[in-house]
């Protein structure tokens, strides 16, 4: 897999996939050659009693060479792809350079024959993916029991293959997309929560990052969402987080390891400093701001002539221009007793702040900026929120954390581990899995901190970026490096070249197909490397994606309907809110209901003082709404009055790991709850992802 892209930066070992020459594959049929060798009975069925090493071998000869044989057309010299010395090892990093000459000669024949070859290729490809997926599986016990690494390699690497060949093909047959292969069709490496079975790539994938110091929680999630070459590059990244966190007592469940002790709290200082000096907000003028019905910002004011810093305390106005803070408190920017930080992380707060406001990817995002201010206007909860024993005054304050963020004009992230990586010396795709990976992507309250957002920074150790500040598609990088490319006139000749070569076939789409080809790899691009930049940068866009984000980026652009009735469905976001929450932690269970209130439209206010219990909480919410998706009521998640034998024994207090996915929905009727179906209502329900619970029936 030394084809696949790879965070090299961190000195991990890619994974040896070792060469077996016990099978060899004999050009005959495709999808038999199992059936003629000696691992399958009578019937023609593979024997699962067989050692693993031996069906990894056959499966190697058969997936790996022979479909690299199939999509070649002819018998490939294997010896390419093999290490030169003992012990024999795969060596793909030629594989790209021997697609591209493969293709290359496919374009050479005629149309017909070059069809015709595509329409075989797929065909073998879709045998390979279900081979595949029935041989590299097995339940947890039987995994375990036979799981060796160098066979769970090979499996692994065969699905690499197979996302590189996809997406070969994939552009090889461009614009034909509708009648070929997708990547996506490959699934991802785990799949339902639920789902006893598991594959054995996926088991050492899993392996690899608890070793690199991932967490349970994060792995399960992350490789829910990513196919296998994106899953692979995950695993090759060490995690580098203080000492002061261990993900020794996670589970697949859920995430302790940033929770924090509100009595045991450890205020951090930067670096090595063990300053003693702590700056206070004033705390009347916070109050008498608060009380007025308004909102406090912080203003530091840093002295000129020495190296003083106050804190002064000013009323947010409608021509307020400032930025909202968001950290995780495991890192130390919380203070439980006072609104308080030390003096340090004050002043490498300002730098911070100093930088934002003159830096040219946010003077570049927000147009409506009127330059950089000396003294910042900021928003932070530690310096804002009144702490106990003011309960009243802090109530107020996340009563409108809500408006807080929205009104902000940006949000910065301050996340320790994005702290220590300089984003100028590593590649975007790793900066995008850094950020999508990190634990303020893990909080519940961040959720809301990132989705309320206009737009959402996240501060490095050399500067801050927005993940929109990324390139969001394989187009766009393509754009990119053809621009870059047409400086040469060597690049210049080929497209040229590729043009008047086919020209005689404009009146079919292959004409297309082919211009475009050639074009695209004269740029020297990896398919693979660019689709993992579109996947990476695409999930870290999500996480903070929102109505709000998506209604400020198409605002001034366009109108557009579907989006319109998106922004005003209340089912819709608290739908997504409640998947959201469900994939997070948080310290305080009861900060759930308040994220998801404040999310959804809802006051915080009335959902929490008003109702005690989370059920009725939750269940107040799903009657306001008006529909809901049918999982909620199978889905894994805590229902606190299940076994009190009530009405509302189904009602969960709180969200699961499992998102709601299903398109059936429920909405309160006069005797109960109504399955909406605009046609006839069916009888049987097939749900998506798992099976309804036993105590539910349908009549």
């Amino acid at each position: 897999m030394d084809h696949a892209p790879y965070a090299d930066q961190f000195i991990l070992p890619r994974v040896e996939v070792p060469y077996l020459d016990k099978y060899e594959y004999d050009h005959g049929d495709f999808a038999s050659f199992p059936q003629r060798t000696d691992l399958c009975n009578e019937d023609g069925i593979l024997d699962s009693t067989r050692p693993i090493s031996d069906i990894a071998a056959m499966v190697q000869a058969w997936l790996y060479f022979g479909l690299l044989e199939a999509y070649n057309g002819k018998p490939l010299d294997k010896k390419a792809l093999i290490s030169k010395t003992q012990p024999y090892l795969l060596d793909s990093t030629e594989l790209p350079v021997i697609l591209i000459d493969i293709t290359r000669q496919m374009r050479k024949s005629s149309i017909q024959k070059y069809n015709k070859h595509l329409e075989a290729l797929q065909a073998k490809l879709l045998i390979a993916v279900k081979a595949i997926s029935e041989v590299d599986i097995a339940d947890i016990d039987t995994l375990r029991r036979k799981y060796n690494s160098a066979s769970a390699a090979i499996f692994l690497s065969i699905r690499v293959l197979l996302n590189t060949l996809c997406l070969r093909f994939h552009v090889t047959n461009w614009p034909c997309w509708n009648s070929v292969v997708k990547p996506r069709d490959l699934g991802t490496v785990l799949g339902h929560a639920q789902d006893p079975l598991r594959s054995f790539s996926a088991y050492l994938l899993m392996e690899r990052m608890q070793q690199a110091g991932w967490c349970a929680r994060q792995i399960t999630q992350l490789l829910q969402t990513s196919d296998y070459c994106t899953g692979y590059y995950f695993s090759s990244i060490r995690r580098q987080e203080p000492g002061n966190i261990s993900h020794g007592n996670c589970r697949t469940e859920y995430c302790i390891a940033y929770n924090t002790d509100p009595n045991a709290y450890i205020i951090r200082h930067v670096g090595r400093c063990r300053c003693s000096e702590f700056i206070e907000a004033p705390f009347n003028a916070l109050e008498r701001i608060i009380r007025d019905g308004d909102i406090p910002l912080i203003k530091i004011r840093k002295g000129r002539l020495d190296t003083s810093i106050k804190l002064e305390v000013v009323k947010l106005t409608p021509r307020s221009n400032y930025t909202a803070i968001s950290h995780v408190w495991i890192d130390g920017l919380g203070n439980p007793k006072a609104n308080s930080l030390p003096r340090c992380q004050l002043e490498k707060l300002y730098k911070h702040l100093i930088a934002l406001e003159t830096s040219r990817s946010f003077l570049s995002k927000a147009s409506s900026a009127v330059g950089a201010m000396s003294d910042p206007l900021f928003w932070m909860d530690t310096l804002c929120i009144p702490v106990k024993p003011h309960d009243e005054l802090k109530k107020m304050q996340i009563d409108r954390m809500a408006l807080i963020y929205a009104s902000a004009r940006q949000v910065l992230v301050l996340d320790e581990e994005l702290s220590n990586v300089n984003c100028t010396t590593e590649p975007s795709e790793l900066l995008n899995a850094r950020i999508v990976s990190s634990k303020w992507n893990t909080r519940c309250w961040t959720l809301q901190e990132g989705a309320l957002a206009r737009i959402c920074f996240y501060q490095f150790q050399d500067a801050a970026f927005c993940t929109s500040s990324f390139p969001r598609s394989r187009l766009t990088v393509f754009c990119k490096n053809a621009i870059r490319g047409m400086r040469s006139p060597l690049w210049s000749l080929k497209c040229f070249w590729y043009v008047l070569r086919n020209i005689r076939q404009f009146s079919s789409r292959s004409w297309w197909s082919n211009t475009f080809l050639g074009i695209y790899t004269s740029t020297f691009l990896s398919d693979l490397t660019a689709q993992l930049h579109q996947g990476l940068c695409t999930a870290a866009h999500e996480s903070i994606q929102s109505d709000l984000v998506m209604a400020d980026e198409h605002k001034f652009r366009y109108y557009n309907p579907q989006l319109h009735a998106l922004l005003e469905s209340q089912p819709k976001r608290f739908a997504r809110t409640w998947s959201n929450v469900g994939k997070r932690s948080t310290t305080m269970a009861e900060d759930i209901h308040v994220v998801i209130a404040n999310l959804t439209g809802f006051r915080v206010s009335q959902i929490m003082d008003e109702l005690s219990s989370p059920v009725e909480r939750t269940k107040i919410m799903l009657y306001c709404v008006g529909e809901f998706p049918l999982d909620i009521l199978f889905n894994d998640c805590p229902r606190a009055e299940e076994a009190k034998g009530n009405t509302n024994r189904w009602v969960p207090s709180c969200p699961g790991s499992e998102p709601l996915i299903t398109n059936v929905k429920l909405r309160w009727g006069p005797t109960g709850l109504v399955i909406l179906d605009s046609h006839n209502s069916p009888n049987l329900f097939l749900v998506e992802g798992g099976a309804v619970n036993h105590r539910f029936c349908f009549k």
